[in-house]
């Protein structure tokens, strides 16, 4: 396995993958949440699309996203045509196929982290920002010094959930693109599934299987670390 320059590439296209759509989801869904919390007003059926995307399964994601991604007719290429810039070969082109597999993680999980961190921001006591605001401090600092630390153990929280769905993406990956173009977006869990059940070598997609159990658990250890970390410099 630690020759094999394939699965250390699937796994390269994994961490690739896990990092643009948890970083994504993460700077989209704090966005929202601190604008829902600083009073904006979120309507009823503006709040039940934005929740609507995780509540469908991962595979008509994957359907939707192909339709939209279709360079004859779908949504997107007929925008970009619309506005005089060209067309673009989501699924086909090796430079554009993980961007879009990303992004249709980050539409289905962005309100998943926005409710985690707003729950988290509306648990926040008021008096240290009280206290900022009599400071002087501006809102950015108020963000970054007060907000961001006291919010730190619920943000793992939520990178941690969305990290470990990320490592094991399977299902939208395999109905947009099954890896490809070539094997531009052949992510671990892929790979494991195409060793044991197309080649059916059973003891090595084993092995794979539990590498990415592994990486799975050192990836919890370390955030949890980083968050006891985190709460004992507070103290």
């Amino acid at each position: 396995m630690i020759s094999d320059q394939v699965f250390i590439s699937s796994v390269f296209k994994t961490l690739i993958y896990m990092a643009g759509s948890v970083g994504g989801e993460v700077v989209l869904g704090m966005t929202l949440a601190l604008l829902v919390s600083q009073g904006l007003k979120v309507s009823g059926p503006l709040r039940a699309v934005l929740l609507l995307p995780m509540m469908i399964s991962p595979v008509a994601v994957g359907l939707i996203w192909r339709l939209l991604y279709n360079p004859e007719f779908g949504l997107i290429n007929t925008t970009l045509k619309a506005i005089g810039l060209p067309a673009v070969g989501w699924l086909s082109d090796a430079n554009a196929a993980m961007a879009a597999i990303i992004l249709s993680d980050i539409w289905q999980w962005t309100a998943y982290v926005y409710l985690i961190l707003l729950a988290g921001l509306e648990s926040l006591p008021r008096e240290p920002f009280e206290s900022a605001e009599v400071d002087g401090a501006t809102a950015w600092q108020q963000f970054w010094y007060v907000t961001l630390p006291m919010l730190k153990p619920t943000l793992f929280v939520a990178v941690l959930f969305r990290a470990l769905d990320a490592l094991k993406a399977f299902d939208k990956v395999v109905i947009l693109t099954q890896g490809g173009p070539g094997d531009a977006t052949e992510l671990a869990s892929l790979f494991a599934y195409k060793i044991t059940f197309r080649y059916w070598e059973l003891g090595y997609g084993s092995l794979i299987a539990g590498v990415l159990i592994m990486i799975g658990a050192l990836l919890s250890w370390s955030l949890n670390k980083l968050i006891r970390s985190g709460d004992s410099n507070d103290k």
